[in-house]
């Protein structure tokens, strides 16, 4: 399988939801910014309700992966650098950092 970028902006808001179809099933997910601690958190949601909340974005890191629920999507889901000459924060995500989803190891496909 080839990597998934979805493509999505912050606008420069703190809190940002978003839908996507991931192997054949809805997923919601939201992302919203912690100003005192200067990050950004992730949630995702089925049909069903709340799968995961507040899970800290890093870059590179997979953001599924320390969760067991049969409600996940079969792979991953990780943010990928664009541009490595700034850190991830408050501005660049979604743009500079785009969400991906897949494995690491795998080639990158983007859909736009």
């Amino acid at each position: 399988m080839k990597i998934k970028v979805i493509r999505f902006t912050t606008n420069n808001r703190p809190f940002v939801e978003l839908s996507s179809v991931l192997d054949n099933k809805n997923f919601n997910m939201t992302f919203s910014y912690n100003y005192r601690i200067n990050s950004w958190f992730f949630s995702i949601a089925d049909d069903n309700g709340d799968i995961a909340n507040g899970i800290r974005v890093n870059n590179g890191v997979p953001l599924l992966k320390a969760f067991n629920d049969e409600r996940l999507p079969e792979n991953d889901l990780f943010f990928i650098p664009m541009d490595l000459s700034e850190p991830l924060d408050f501005f660049n995500l979604g743009t500079k950092y785009v969400l991906a989803y897949g494995s690491i190891e795998e080639d990158i496909e983007d859909e736009q």
